[in-house]
């Protein structure tokens, strides 16, 4: 928390999986909680009712992460409820399993895109609302360190992720936002 105010925090993928997870556990009275995803309507509305039981006070966010349109989309529609982020937790990930040979390339671009990319995409946009203590966490995977069958587009983007985190560690140093994977 900044300030001693409560948590404000956006989380990408934070309808489903380890993002979904990590909105639940973040969740508590007094706490914002902005939960971006791309289009399972249903897991969206069962995560916010989830977490708004919890006593969060829960926003969804539909974009599509691919560009740098859609995650500056997702930043707007945080920055119309909020001056601030405290947290900001890029989960987000298309995993498209296949094999990089044979795989449609439309594939390969957009799971690196949403799972990498994006990353510098939310920090550039989130820009005016981050601030001194506020937190970036990326979340990678094991597909990076050990190959996993089919699941080569998805490494490759949380590798491209976790090489931006340690430029943006440095670059972010100096306005006091931490950046870790």
């Amino acid at each position: 928390m900044v300030n001693d105010a409560p948590l404000s925090a956006l989380i990408t993928g934070g309808t489903k999986g380890v993002g979904r997870a990590i909105a639940l556990r973040l969740a508590r009275p007094g706490a914002q909680l902005f939960l971006n995803y791309r289009g399972d309507d249903a897991a969206a509305e069962a995560t916010a009712a989830e977490a708004t039981q919890r006593g969060a006070e829960v926003h969804t966010i539909r974009r599509n992460l691919a560009d740098a349109p859609g995650a500056q989309s997702a930043v707007e529609a945080v920055a119309a409820r909020t001056d601030r982020l405290d947290a900001l937790v890029h989960s987000a990930a298309i995993p498209h399993p296949g094999y990089l040979m044979t795989q449609d390339l439309a594939e390969v671009h957009e799971a690196i895109e949403v799972g990498g990319l994006a990353l510098l995409y939310l920090v550039r946009a989130s820009a005016q609302l981050l601030g001194q203590g506020s937190s970036v966490l990326f979340l990678s995977g094991r597909a990076v360190e050990t190959v996993l069958p089919a699941h080569g587009a998805l490494a490759a983007a949380k590798a491209l992720g976790k090489c931006m985190v340690r430029y943006l560690a440095i670059e972010c140093a100096g306005q006091g936002i931490s950046v870790t994977p």
